[in-house]
């Protein structure tokens, strides 16, 4: 099969395409005989535009790098705003020279500071300064108004009062020229009842509902006839428990409230009656001669026990037999089904376990079946056979599928790689051979741009 042949871009090759990249960028390499020239710095002064294709050039201090173009602010433009800013100084009262360095003059000013423009203009930029300085910088806009708010300030003063009656009034407050003082509108007071300044249940109005038996109208009273009326109550709601003799329980408690110990009828307030004891006299088994007698549910045949209480207005209780016993009733499981009929047991098989069979003479099926299922170090599982079957398929050595020739500096792929039962070898395909791009190359490529 044939050999083919790519490049590929090392760092070396890339180190030479970085640095003529970087030459182009800051201009070093940039040439304006080209078709397209591109400036990356503008510089200018009072009579020039000066264009450069290198970048970050300088015309601050000597030696200025030298531009690339130079355009003079001799223009229609230039005139135009030359034209403009000396009607403005005109209006103002003001003349302006017509070439160079332009100097303006003011008749009014006092000193020779304000006769170039740039000088008057930072003349009124001193001016705005002091205005924006802080509140304590004379003449500031800060400091004339904390000086007007200062001098409005005014004693202090109440804007609530109490009269003679402990009646409190809270006026309210008006504002004339930043002077705040109590208020002279009526309408505005707010009138507290006379408790907001003695804080005395008496001077609290009590209203009571139709159903109430209280006869106060003020708090302070409401609570002391409330007081009287709990301590009569003491007595009249005592609580006390009487025991008469009785033929017919066994104790009979009467349970009386505010009782002087006559036991009025009026005051009881309940009963309690405790029942003598029952007693058994008798009892027998019995057999259900007739369906549900002598109990709900009886069947002919059904054992029972006849019982006998003495003292008691029921004397008899039955008690079904089958109740005292346990009822046995069949079940299933995953390997017997058992039946329960008659009182006779029926098990049958169903499934057994596999660890309850034998596979050979000393293994079960259950064991078996785990041997097989294991992993692949437990002898004669089948992932153990799986796992040794792949390891008899390594190699004897490694298959080289790349090779490095140091001396041409190539990469030779070789021509694939085949299986042949599990066994890896050489293939027959296409080799391939990958060589550096040259730097002689990367240069070609990078002059041949006509953008530079």
């Amino acid at each position: 099969m044939a050999v083919i042949a790519k490049n590929y871009l090392d760092f070396t090759g890339l180190q030479a395409y970085d640095a003529l990249l970087k030459g182009w960028v800051d201009g070093s390499n940039a040439s304006p005989t080209h078709s397209s020239v591109i400036f990356r710095t503008i510089l200018f002064d009072s009579d020039n535009i000066y264009f450069y294709h290198k970048a970050n050039a300088q015309r601050q201090t000597e030696p200025y790098d030298t531009p690339d173009v130079t355009v003079p602010l001799a223009g229609t433009d230039v005139q135009k705003a030359l034209a403009e800013i000396t009607a403005i100084v005109t209006s103002l009262g003001g003349t302006m020279e017509s070439t160079s360095p332009y100097t303006v003059t003011f008749p009014a000013l006092t000193t020779t500071a304000k006769n170039t423009l740039v000088a008057a203009i930072n003349e009124l930029d001193a001016a705005i300064k002091v205005l924006n300085g802080a509140d304590t910088v004379p003449g500031s806009v800060a400091k004339s108004i904390k000086d007007a708010i200062e001098a409005i300030d005014v004693a202090e003063f109440a804007v609530a009062e109490k009269d003679s009656n402990d009646i409190i009034t809270i006026h309210g407050i008006k504002e004339n020229d930043g002077a705040i003082a109590v208020g002279t509108d009526s309408t505005k007071d707010v009138t507290l009842a006379k408790v907001a300044a003695t804080g005395a249940a008496g001077d609290v109005t009590f209203t009571k509902d139709a159903s109430s038996e209280l006869t106060s109208t003020d708090v302070n009273a409401a609570i002391l006839e409330l007081e009287d009326a709990i301590d009569s109550t003491e007595t009249d709601s005592a609580v006390s428990i009487y025991e008469p003799e009785s033929s017919s329980y066994a104790h009979v408690y009467e349970i009386y409230q505010g009782d002087d110990g006559s036991h009025a009828a009026a005051k009881k307030i309940g009963t309690i009656n405790i029942p003598k004891d029952m007693v058994i006299s008798a009892a027998e088994v019995k057999t259900v001669t007739t369906p549900d007698v002598p109990y709900e549910g009886a069947e002919v045949g059904d054992k029972y026990i006849d019982i006998t209480i003495a003292n008691a207005t029921q004397d008899h209780i039955y008690v079904p037999c089958k109740d005292l016993v346990d009822v046995y009733t069949g079940g299933d499981t995953a390997e017997v089904s058992v039946d329960i009929t008659n009182n006779e047991v029926t098990a049958t098989i169903v499934k057994v376990a596999a660890t309850k069979i034998d596979y050979t003479q000393d293994e079960t099926v259950g064991a078996a079946l785990t041997r097989l299922d294991g992993a692949d170090t437990v002898t004669g599982s089948v992932a153990k056979k799986i796992k040794d079957a792949v390891e008899d398929l390594d190699t004897a050595s490694d298959v080289a599928i790349a090779t490095y020739d140091s001396v041409n500096d190539k990469i030779a792929l070789v021509n694939g790689i085949s299986e042949t039962d599990g066994i890896i070898g050489a293939g027959a395909g296409d080799g391939i051979t990958i060589g550096a791009i040259s730097t002689t190359n990367i240069n070609s490529l990078f002059s041949a741009n006509p953008w530079i």
